[in-house]
């Protein structure tokens, strides 16, 4: 008999690669930054990851429970997935750095909307999960302007839910 723990590592893949395919001249990364490459991008997608140097906030947080009485090999699980989007602005102006930082948060969230093949993505994180959407709050913060630009820095949350079976 295999049990299904968790689906937070497959959903996690999913976003690491489709952000990869839809964001081709960024930098996306599986957590947090490995080397100072990341300051040659002019944008960063970050998948588990908040931008804190810290690590202060979890990749991943949930909860599973029961999803049906005397059915304990059957559980919901409910988390969400810690993102984040840099966007560098080569001007000292905030609107352009926001816009293009909001731009980038549109095209991630196309990610998730509808099921293939009718759909622009995948809410089902390519059948990781039942459903998954931008949820959980947004935060937006800037780097100071300077003669070499400003950067927009958004902090998202993937809002997944997934049903575990055991067989």
């Amino acid at each position: 008999m295999s049990v299904a723990t968790s689906t937070i590592p497959a959903a996690i893949d999913y976003l690491v690669s489709a952000a990869t395919a839809a964001f081709p001249s960024a930098l996306v990364l599986d957590g947090g930054p490995r080397s100072t490459d990341q300051q040659s991008f002019q944008d960063v997608v970050s998948i588990g990851w908040d931008g804190d140097e810290q690590m202060a906030t979890p990749a991943a947080e949930g909860d599973q429970d029961f999803a049906a009485l005397n059915r304990a090999l059957t559980r919901n699980e409910d988390y969400r997935i810690t993102c984040s989007i840099l966007h560098w602005d080569g001007t000292e102006s905030y609107k352009n750095a926001r816009d293009g930082a909001f731009a980038m948060l549109a095209t991630f969230e196309k990610l998730l909307r509808g099921y293939p093949p009718n759909g622009t993505g995948d809410t089902s994180l390519g059948g990781a999960v039942l459903w998954s959407h931008v949820a959980g709050g947004i935060a937006l913060n800037y780097t100071p302007a300077s003669a070499n630009g400003v950067a927009a820095y958004l902090i998202f949350h993937v809002t997944c839910r997934a049903r575990l079976t055991g067989s």
